[in-house]
């Protein structure tokens, strides 16, 4: 399980200006720990209980508003639980070994330290502290990119010693990133950290987008400045399959896509319908010219020969937005 050590919660919803917000929950204090997993799971974040079913798992939280990681924190803690991160989902499995963490939150993000320690040179001046984080945003967000910004450290009987560093992470379609950081090496009298603020930026798809059309060539829908469209209808009357061409333009001030986002445009689905009859893909290929707009052309196999009637969703990531992110660290033990 986690014993807290040091654990600061920043102000919610996520750092002035942000358009993300952190997933409340409110508890009495008496729920079970499957009432409160029913609570969690209401958020919109799925989490997968892999509990042995013998397991006990007995809560006593204090009544109040939680955001999301905090509350899950809290049931790990009671439940001797540990996290498990699987894509598109948090599984909840008991905890192989009572295990210490620091923890910083910011909205609808949650980091943890995960490694300590220390790169020695031959000239000590240039030693450093590395710090290894885990920065994860709720599950139900799609990240992209992470800027490091920069960062501060302070430990007891010294001033606030800040560090220029900058540095961008790509999500790659994941909700959580590794981040090393690396620090001055506090004096040996020092056992821990007073305080350790990383700061950056983050780019980050809000929600998933909905789109229908017909499908029929020039066919739009244009839903939060985003504009889908239908470029082509090909049948091909050989193979008894239809290809369908379609373009997706994001606003002129948001992201531009790159290549290493692919693992993100790929999450993009089309189904075709008519009436009760529902055609999935068999095949696509999504591609970005590096901007805001993206293609796609998806191959379906269907029972008719005639597009008549036939409609057309897509699901697709929503424009991401820019949002700050300021992570706070207390009491962080030395290695």
């Amino acid at each position: 399980m986690f014993t807290f050590l040091g654990v600061l919660l920043l102000s919610l919803p996520a750092s002035p200006g942000a358009e993300l917000t952190a997933s409340m929950i409110e508890v009495t204090g008496k729920e079970t720990y499957l009432e409160v997993l029913a609570l969690l799971r209401r958020t919109g974040n799925l989490i997968l209980d892999e509990r042995p079913a013998a397991q006990p798992a007995v809560l006593h939280l204090t009544p109040g508003k939680y955001s999301f990681w905090k509350l899950l924190d809290a049931v790990m803690v009671q439940a001797k639980l540990q996290l498990q991160l699987r894509p598109d989902a948090l599984a909840l499995q008991p905890a192989s070994a009572p295990a210490t963490t620091w923890i910083a939150y910011d909205g609808p993000w949650r980091a943890r330290v995960l490694r300590r320690s220390i790169i020695a040179y031959d000239d000590p001046t240039l030693n450093r502290l590395l710090l290894l984080l885990e920065i994860s945003i709720e599950p139900r967000y799609l990240p992209l990119l992470l800027t490091q910004k920069s960062a501060s450290v302070r430990w007891p009987g010294a001033e606030i010693v800040p560090v220029t560093s900058r540095s961008n992470y790509s999500f790659d379609g994941e909700y959580s990133r590794l981040v090393e950081v690396r620090l001055p090496v506090p004096p040996r009298s020092a056992t821990k950290l007073d305080e350790f603020i990383l700061t950056g930026d983050a780019w980050v798809a809000p929600q998933k987008l909905t789109f229908t059309t017909p499908l029929k060539v020039n066919a739009s829908n244009t839903l939060q400045g985003t504009t889908f469209t239908i470029k082509e209808v090909n049948i091909q009357t050989g193979s008894k399959t239809w290809e369908v061409a379609t373009e997706l333009l994001y606003p002129p001030d948001s992201l531009e896509w790159e290549s290493h986002q692919s693992r993100l445009l790929t999450s993009m689905k089309l189904t075709l319908s008519l009436g009760k009859q529902q055609l999935v893909d068999m095949g696509k290929d999504i591609r970005t010219d590096q901007g805001h707009l993206t293609t796609a052309r998806w191959l379906f196999r269907p029972a008719s020969a005639q597009t008549t009637g036939w409609q057309a969703t897509l699901t697709a990531p929503a424009a991401p937005i820019q949002v700050p992110i300021r992570l706070v660290f207390t009491g962080i033990e030395l290695p």
